[in-house]
């Protein structure tokens, strides 16, 4: 039997929020069933929340700090920047290849590289071959991430 949990469960809910999200119901449950009955049982009606937090947390200190990540690399005195988008994006459009040629120019880059998880609309493949972005992705992603 395969073991699936509701899309729209509570727990299923809280394992997208925000860590501090079921840290504050489990104190809150913990307040009312330490009203009345004794500490400890408050403490263990609490476990599922706790677990919960405690399994949040992990993922977002695993994941880089905001949704998007550039930063810029600087090898033999040319800067190049490299842009990805968050990795839960199914479909990126060339907005976030604007803003990278925007920032390039910005910065005076020699090169843009954009990295998608996911796919690239056609218009945003089409602007990133004009505009001389190179797009890391499919089987070059995975055997840059591999190494």
């Amino acid at each position: 039997m395969k073991w699936k949990m509701a899309e729209n469960s509570l727990f299923a809910i809280l394992l997208r929020q925000n860590w501090w999200v079921s840290a504050l119901i489990a104190l809150a449950v913990f307040g009312a069933v330490q009203n009345f009955m004794a500490w400890g049982y408050a403490l263990f009606a609490t476990t599922p929340f706790t677990v919960i937090t405690l399994m949040v947390a992990w993922k977002q200190i695993r994941v880089p700090s905001g949704a998007r990540l550039e930063k810029a690399l600087e090898k033999l005195g040319y800067v190049t920047l490299v842009s990805a988008r968050r990795w839960k994006v199914a479909r990126t459009g060339a907005e976030p290849i604007r803003e990278l040629v925007t920032a390039g120019e910005k910065q005076d880059a020699r090169g843009c590289r954009h990295v998608v998880a996911g796919e690239l609309t056609t218009q945003a493949r089409a602007y990133a071959e004009e505009r001389g972005v190179m797009l890391i992705e499919g089987v070059e992603l995975a055997q840059r991430v591999g190494r």
